[in-house]
């Protein structure tokens, strides 16, 4: 007979109500390893992708919505491999740390090419590999607070990782206006910055060595497409959670890929010149993002109602989607960014709270995060595709209808978790 092992299910994981509690020095590193990884992405997708567009083709906007569109797909099909490979990883610096470093070399990269592309094929190249590398370096961050938070510090973790990663993006247009004609330097230093915020978590953000993990089945090309999938009827708060994460994502989608040219048109600017609206916008909105998102998380854990947030977020979005459909001035877009901020910040939070809270299986916490991003990655890749066509209804640059469907959306988001999941006050 031949000897035969039991396999063990790896690497174990503690029952979030039996884990310590983080320090605040852990939840800096997560604060600034966020705030790192979105400045690079998203500084590039709500500014700089459209300059690159702008400048490469001139007159022709609807490029940045296949281009984003492009990304999103990419983003859906490689999320659920990064996370079931970073549950397998067996290194001595534990599973989430080498892909997210990994990600962030390869991320930062890439936005070298987004810089020096000479045409929009090398561009979309360029882009591709930057939602590689800084999706799995986000993706790695999210897994890490699966792997480390006890139940009564999701809410209040993802306040304080969400209001930094709102202000990344403003941080981020701020340096990219100041580079707005400089190409490399455009796409480049929001990269760097952002890897430089990534080294604490990276260097001092201990895990458990886990050489010596064992599997029970071995990862092939069949099993990981198995990976991609799972029965809904068996998770159905889960599923919920997902759907409403994808509205409210569409919404977004559709809100934010457009911005930098809604703004450049209605204040009637050069698009390489909106940097400086586009930051006063996002300015104004910080405030009320972190109010939002560190007030929502905090109290959604002191009161052990997490739906109720949810509701009320999606709300006050639909509202401010819903002014900077009619407005026809920097003051009107500044009211309204201080509403959906607000929103935002608060869905956020709560959203990623209600996620960790209904996790199917914390032993595959990089997969089940991953298929949760896919409400993320499915929404970004489709909305910007049907923006174009919004746009077009009525004669063209018809970003009224855009905002007013945005609004809808994300009120729909609210009303489907807030009456679908059932396994969260």
């Amino acid at each position: 007979m031949r000897p035969t092992t039991e396999p063990v299910a790896a690497p174990p994981t503690t029952p979030a109500p039996d884990r310590p509690k983080v320090g605040p020095g852990y939840i800096a590193m997560l604060m600034l390893g966020g705030c790192g990884a979105f400045m690079a992405y998203i500084t590039v997708l709500a500014f700089s992708l459209a300059v690159r567009v702008d400048a490469l083709a001139p007159g022709h906007p609807e490029y940045l919505g296949y281009l984003a569109g492009l990304g999103g797909v990419v983003s859906l099909v490689s999320g659920p491999v990064v996370g079931v490979l970073s549950d397998r990883v067996r290194t001595r610096f534990g599973r989430r740390r080498p892909v997210l470093v990994t990600g962030a070399v390869v991320g930062t990269s890439a936005l070298a090419v987004v810089g020096l592309a000479p045409n929009l094929g090398v561009l979309a190249l360029g882009w591709v590999l930057t939602v590689l590398g800084w999706s799995a370096a986000m993706s790695s961050i999210t897994a890490l607070q699966a792997d480390k938070l006890p139940g009564n510090q999701r809410g209040t973790v993802a306040g304080f990782t969400g209001f930094a990663q709102q202000g990344a993006p403003v941080l981020g247009v701020v340096v990219a206006g100041l580079l707005a004609h400089h190409g490399l330097l455009l796409t480049l230093v929001p990269g760097l910055i952002g890897l430089a915020l990534l080294l604490p978590l990276v260097l001092f953000a201990a895990e458990a060595d886990t050489r010596a993990a064992t599997f029970d089945e071995p990862l092939t090309v069949p099993t990981m497409m198995r990976k991609y999938r799972y029965n809904p009827r068996h998770y159905p708060d889960f599923s919920w959670e997902w759907l409403g994460k994808f509205c409210f994502y569409s919404g977004l989608a559709l809100a934010t890929t457009f911005q930098t040219f809604f703004l450049a048109h209605r204040l009637e600017l050069e698009v390489a010149e909106v940097a400086h609206a586009v930051a006063w916008v996002s300015l104004t909105g910080v405030a009320a993002a972190t109010f939002g998102s560190i007030g929502a998380g905090y109290l959604s854990d002191r009161l052990g109602r997490r739906r109720v947030f949810i509701l009320v977020a999606a709300i006050v979005y639909a509202c401010g989607a819903a002014t900077y459909a009619f407005a026809p001035n920097l003051a009107t877009f500044m009211a309204a960014a201080c509403l959906c901020n607000f929103g935002i910040g608060a869905f956020a939070a709560v959203d990623q709270a209600i996620t960790l809270d209904i996790l199917p299986d914390l032993r595959e916490a990089g997969r089940f995060m991953a298929i949760a991003g896919l409400a993320h990655t499915v929404s970004r890749s489709t909305a910007p595709l049907i923006a174009p066509l919004v746009l077009t209804i009525g004669g063209g640059d018809n970003y009224t209808l855009l905002y007013l469907i945005a609004a809808t959306l994300v009120l729909l988001a609210g009303l489907v978790i807030r009456f679908g999941v059932k396994g969260v006050r």
